[in-house]
């Protein structure tokens, strides 16, 4: 059974919100609230070749490609593969308010 903050399958690639969607208290897909700061390529699980360009927070930069930092410092930084930054609350612990 799903749980407040888990992951919902579904996407949005809007530009200023991050493209994860979570499963609200009443377990119905809601945007994630944390502010995004980097961008990437989310690719079709369909395996079609069809990708979109995303903005993330730092909790949902798994299976995106090409990761951008952006913001803090004007620049943009290039992440490697397989890099997750650290943060410092689960996704979940935002979203049982």
């Amino acid at each position: 059974m799903p749980q407040p903050g888990d992951r919902h399958p579904g996407f949005v690639a809007q530009p200023g919100e991050c493209w994860a969607l979570v499963n609200s208290k009443q377990l119905q897909a809601t945007h994630c609230r944390e502010e995004p700061t980097y961008t990437g390529r989310w690719y079709s699980p369909r395996d079609d070749g069809r990708y979109w360009r995303v903005w993330s927070c730092p909790d949902h930069l798994e299976g995106l490609t090409g990761i951008r930092e952006f913001g803090a410092t004007g620049t943009s930084k290039f992440l490697p593969p397989n890099h997750m930054p650290s943060s410092g609350t689960s996704g979940r612990d935002r979203y049982q308010t």
